[in-house]
């Protein structure tokens, strides 16, 4: 199985099939699967970008997570 652009965590991928990620976000507590960064040099500014992109979405998805615990 392969994605692109997502957000996981805690997903434990299991079975005989590949699992990988691409241009993906590692919230931790992942197994099984091969997990691609987006890259930085498809963003303007590099790898700082690239950090602060991250840590954005890491920020934002567990104000979510907060807000509405019982939707995952």
């Amino acid at each position: 199985m392969e994605l692109s652009y997502v957000i996981l965590q805690n997903i434990a991928a299991s079975g005989g099939a590949t699992f990988s990620a691409t241009n993906s976000v590692d919230l931790g507590n992942n197994s099984g699967w091969t997990i691609t960064p987006i890259a930085s040099r498809t963003l303007l500014g590099g790898q700082r970008q690239l950090e602060r992109l991250n840590a954005l979405v890491v920020n934002q998805w567990r104000q979510w997570r907060r807000m509405r615990p019982d939707s995952l």
